[in-house]
């Protein structure tokens, strides 16, 4: 630190991370002027004693501020999180970053927990409504938002805060509050208006009819012609048939509009064969067009959601056998596809795996998909809109997971298979169908049950001695009043330690 008599030089202002938002500056600007503020007028053992541009960039680099580097949707879902929670700090008069909670004293702590709390009915009476109530609600009449989603508005600004290094209070007030909130909300609309809204797996009959709408029918917008023998039509049918057996997500196929294809993603790279027990990285025409029953087409997993950085299941390969007759087949359409884009060995590394609606390279985007999807499904439907509704490109996901639990794989195989970081998200995604659950019953109703509890069983009634019982009781209270006597001794040592009383102590 300067010394008070020599001259102050003038701080240099904190560097914000590039291609960040206004508001996204300000936030960050504040959050290193106050970590840098505590560091200058910290004068207890141990402070740091370099100079204020030290100080600055020790301050930098603990906030961080990165948050491009974040998912594209997680950015956009911070951003409405931290909008909500500004407006209730705008209307509390305070600063929506607040301090560090385990250096506050008790009574400001029990403050936090309280605007934290109050902060829940607050953003909740202000959710837009997003859809209609099911009856008997009047037609017309908007379902307002589960109070679960105020409730994850306040999780994510406490994970905001606590990615820059500032620990928030425990949220149970504001779970208590959601609580009462949730119970109002089922006397008014009943349960079924807070199940989880999720989309129903496409069926095996459903996936074949989208692979078989007409080359040229005219289901895109304005009438134009949707065409599989196109190079955009042949990485739809290929990455159709690849997300049916493979589970892959939208996010992993196709690149998001407001982000840029990388390495992180999906690439020909990714693609290998193994062709007659051979393993073939760049395999030619004529390998590509000898594939027999026991050739592979092997995807070695790309970044997801569920493993961003590769390490969980990047050494894990999906091994897709290739068929020259099953109606769904990856392997098939990958080497279809890899006649069609025909990459060249050194460029697979940098070519997209799958294409958007130009054809020349570039990466297929998740509008393009979407659009695709839709008005494919839609065809395959005979347009009916309810009936569509129920499904989305995650559908493929269930699908695979309500398949291979028909198929009577094991929990570890389906969460193998679809590349899940826990079991539990296998209860949200495979659904049980009605064959199968029929059968349990079935198979119950056969079985010839005694139903017999131990309780049930006669037996002699006990013989009470009372003097025994006595004599029992009384030894049980003397060990339970010498376990209590230790525990006084042992409680009072660490407190004598605790205040610097060493060894030396007297027991009272």
């Amino acid at each position: 630190m300067p010394e008070p008599d020599e001259p102050r030089k003038e701080r240099r202002a904190p560097k914000a991370p590039t291609g960040v938002s206004a508001k996204q500056q300000q936030r960050y600007e504040h959050r290193v002027k106050t970590a840098f503020e505590m560091l200058r007028d910290d004068d207890a053992p141990g402070a740091i004693g370099a100079d204020e541009d030290v100080m600055m960039a020790v301050a930098e680099a603990a906030v961080g501020g990165d948050d491009e580097s974040r998912p594209v949707t997680s950015q956009g879902q911070i951003e409405s999180n931290m909008k909500a929670w500004e407006g209730y700090c705008a209307y509390l008069v305070i600063d929506p970053i607040r301090p560090d909670y385990e250096s506050l004293p008790p009574a400001a702590k029990k403050r936090e927990q309280m605007i934290y709390a109050a902060a829940l009915p607050y953003i909740y009476v202000r959710m837009v409504p997003r859809r209609r109530a099911p009856a008997p609600a009047p037609p017309g009449t908007m379902l307002p938002c589960k109070p679960q989603n105020a409730m994850a508005i306040l999780r994510g600004v406490k994970k905001y805060h606590a990615d820059h290094g500032v620990e928030t209070p425990p949220l149970f007030l504001a779970a208590k509050r959601c609580h009462e909130l949730m119970l109002r909300y089922r006397d008014q609309w009943g349960p079924e208006a807070l199940r989880a809204e999720s989309k129903a797996p496409l069926t095996h009959k459903i996936i074949c009819a989208i692979l078989m709408v007409p080359d040229g029918e005219p289901i895109m917008p304005h009438g134009r012609p949707w065409r599989w023998s196109t190079v955009y039509g042949r990485s739809v049918r290929t990455c159709f048939h690849f997300m049916a057996q493979s589970g892959s997500r939208k996010a992993e196929v196709a690149t998001h509009p407001k982000a840029k294809w990388g390495l992180k993603d999906y690439s020909f790279w990714h693609l290998r064969w193994r062709i007659g027990g051979k393993d073939a990285p760049n395999p030619t025409a004529a390998q590509l067009l000898s594939l027999q029953e026991g050739d592979y087409a092997v995807v070695i997993p790309a970044s997801s959601k569920a493993d961003q950085f590769g390490m969980r299941w990047g050494n894990r390969p999906i091994w897709l056998p290739y068929h020259p007759s099953q109606a769904i087949n990856a392997a098939r359409a990958f080497a279809d596809w890899e006649l069609t884009a025909r990459v060249a060995p050194d460029k697979r590394r940098d070519t997209p795996l799958f294409w958007g609606a130009a054809g020349d390279g570039t990466a297929l985007t998740q509008q393009e998909i979407e659009l695709a999807f839709s008005r494919l499904l839609a065809h395959a439907l005979n347009y009916d809109k309810e009936e569509a509704a129920k499904y989305s490109l995650h559908s493929f996901r269930r699908y695979l997971a309500t398949a291979m639990m028909a198929a009577k794989c094991t929990n570890l195989q389906i969460q193998a298979a679809l590349r899940w970081a826990s079991e539990e998200a296998l209860e949200l995604y495979a659904i049980t169908d009605e064959s199968t659950y029929g059968s349990w019953l079935l198979r119950a109703e056969q079985q010839q049950l005694t139903a017999t509890m131990a309780q049930h069983l006669p037996r002699p009634m006990p013989v009470i001695d009372a003097d025994d019982a006595c004599a029992a009781f009384m030894a049980c209270r003397i060990d339970v009043n010498i376990e209590a006597a230790a525990g006084d001794r042992a409680h009072a040592r660490a407190r004598c330690l605790r205040m610097g009383g060493g060894e030396d102590w007297t027991e009272e």
